[in-house]
């Protein structure tokens, strides 16, 4: 049995609200995530506390923390849905009482966060390219998301590329376009194919799951199409990556 306390906030900040639920209620998470377990949950002044007993170890806290997330965040869409504007929660740390552990989360992608060397350009060169060049924005947008919403990262992951599909549209021809776009950054199909398998079941509203590997395994994707079309676009736009240079993304 393990039992985890996440301590947050919620925003915009509410003076004088306190909200309670008065029995925990019965979730199932994954047998990775501890498998059944009770949730409950209090909000006093925007400081949000989570109390989670779960009847088996912890075994994945990518996934644990994924599915508790995903467990609170109707209630707080819920008042979004009452007071007509964004409500969002920020939930920073986790501590584990069996084992006196405080763990603190970093809104952040490992093997991407942690290696600011392998992208491909500076900020400063990046800047006029990212000003010049709206489909891009868009997918450092989509990136964005990704990274913030857990449960819709396959969902935001796909966009991504489909962002840096649109700049290569011609006559309304999508399939050219795809294949312009693999030609063009040298990406074979099958290293995109995961992202948009995984991206089905968000789009079609199917409730799934991730892993903390499989996010991140997404992510790292994504962001290797992002490096390689912003090359692209800072060389000009109008040949491919060389081959000498860039191997096949495969």
């Amino acid at each position: 049995m393990t039992t985890a306390i996440f301590t947050g906030t919620i925003r915009p900040e509410w003076q004088g609200v306190i909200f309670e639920v008065g029995d925990p209620f019965k979730v199932t998470l994954t047998n990775d995530a501890g498998g059944a377990a009770t949730i409950a949950f209090r909000l006093a002044y925007s400081q949000l506390s989570i109390i989670v007993k779960t009847a088996n170890d912890v075994v994945e806290l990518g996934a644990f923390r994924n599915e508790v997330f995903a467990t609170v965040r109707p209630f707080v869409d819920l008042v979004g849905y009452f007071m007509g504007q964004v409500v969002a929660f920020d939930i920073p740390s986790v501590t584990f009482v069996e084992q006196d552990q405080l763990i603190v989360f970093l809104e952040a992608v490992p093997g991407i966060h942690d290696q600011p060397q392998d992208r491909p350009l500076s900020v400063q060169t990046m800047f006029p390219v990212v000003m010049q060049y709206p489909h891009i924005g868009r997918a450092l947008a989509d990136l964005r998301g990704a990274v913030e919403m857990f449960n819709d990262t396959p969902f935001y992951t796909y966009r991504v590329v489909e962002d840096v599909m649109q700049f290569f549209v011609a006559d309304d021809d999508r399939p050219a376009a795809w294949q312009r776009l693999r030609d063009s950054l040298r990406i074979d199909r099958t290293f995109l194919q995961p992202l948009e398998s995984a991206s089905k079941f968000s789009r079609h509203g199917q409730l799934r799951v991730l892993t903390g590997a499989e996010r991140i395994d997404l992510m790292k994707r994504a962001w290797q199409v992002v490096d390689r079309f912003a090359v692209f676009l800072h060389r000009g736009a109008s040949e491919p990556l060389p081959a000498g240079e860039y191997a096949l993304l495969s």
